[in-house]
């Protein structure tokens, strides 16, 4: 758009759009005229930036993203902290346009960088045009990730009443690890211990109650969005001493009848004996005292009851 102003030696005009304005100056009477040019350029200052970085493993590149306000072009200096300097020009790098709801818009800029160690960087931003300058800043926080994950059993896998379960967890590398172990209990609610501060986390519990225990650890860092779990292989069987056994007779009578047999010999019917104690993973052994071989049964487990078992066996000779 071009205007032409006839008038004094000073001009003052509003300018209501950006862009780059060209003047043109014109002096001239009876018997001369000169020219001059000049170029400028009209601007809004810098609104607001923000920059903001995640948290980011060692190694891994981190994004770092700008926010400007109002949408237009940008000198942008990002000093990441570690000794690296970078100079854009906006114009020249990808961007999204934001705040679509206001007049001005503003832009979005996404910038990777990639920290040769682990700590914490001061991050500068910053943005400047022809009238303005703004200077953001951040912290940008580098972390090990968590790597060699393991879970050892250390006590036998099978314990006794009272006993402890003695298991390690471990990682080889990390920042701010926590460890969260939880172990099931039979018919009770479960046990939960937190950890935190180092590599290592070991659990020393005793076990109160009979019956099968299972062991997971949870391991989390403020570098994940979500933690680790893993549960202990199979489960640790605590054992309670052997109490209440009780041994029932075949028809609630410790006599039977020998009866003749085809083959005339004598022999009993064949009788169901039956045992039962309120101990867990009971296996029982029936000695029928006449001389042959032991039956070994493993109890049936009830949820409440205990365990019971049961055999059959025919006596051929009596006393």
């Amino acid at each position: 758009m071009n205007h032409t102003l006839v008038g004094p030696n000073q001009l003052i005009m509003a300018i209501n759009s950006t862009g780059l304005i060209s003047v043109e100056v014109v002096a001239q009477n009876e018997v001369s005229c000169a020219r001059v040019s000049m170029t400028t350029v009209a601007q809004y200052p810098v609104m607001s930036t923000t920059i903001t970085v995640a948290r980011v493993a060692l190694n891994k590149a981190s994004n770092i993203v700008l926010n400007i306000k109002p949408k237009q072009d940008y000198i942008i200096a990002i000093d990441y902290g570690d000794g690296i300097n970078d100079l854009f020009e906006s114009r020249y790098l990808d961007s999204r346009t934001g705040c679509l709801e206001t007049s001005l818009h503003c832009l979005n800029f996404v910038f990777d960088h990639t920290y040769a160690a682990v700590g914490q960087y001061h991050l500068n931003a910053t943005v400047s045009n022809n009238v303005s300058t703004v200077v953001s800043t951040a912290i940008a926080v580098v972390e090990e990730p968590i790597t060699g994950f393991k879970l050892i059993l250390n006590s036998p896998r099978v314990i006794k009443f009272k006993d402890y379960i003695n298991a390690t967890a471990s990682v080889q590398t990390g920042t701010e690890v926590t460890f969260q172990w939880i172990i099931s209990i039979p018919h009770s609610n479960p046990f939960i211990l937190t950890q935190e501060g180092d590599l290592v986390s070991t659990i020393n519990y005793q076990a109160h109650a009979g019956g099968n225990y299972y062991v997971k650890v949870i391991i989390s860092s403020p570098l994940y969005s979500s933690p680790f779990s893993r549960l202990l292989p199979g489960v640790v069987k605590v054992r309670t001493p052997i109490v209440g056994l009780q041994a029932l007779f075949p028809f609630n009578t410790n006599s039977a009848k020998l009866l003749l047999q085809p083959d005339g010999s004598y022999a009993t019917q064949i009788l169901g004996f039956s045992a039962h104690t309120f101990s867990e993973e009971v296996k029982f052994s029936f000695d029928f005292g006449d001389g042959s071989p032991r039956l070994i049964v493993s109890g049936m487990q009830s949820s409440f009851d205990g365990t019971f078992a049961s055999g059959r066996h025919k006596f051929t000779k009596g006393w």
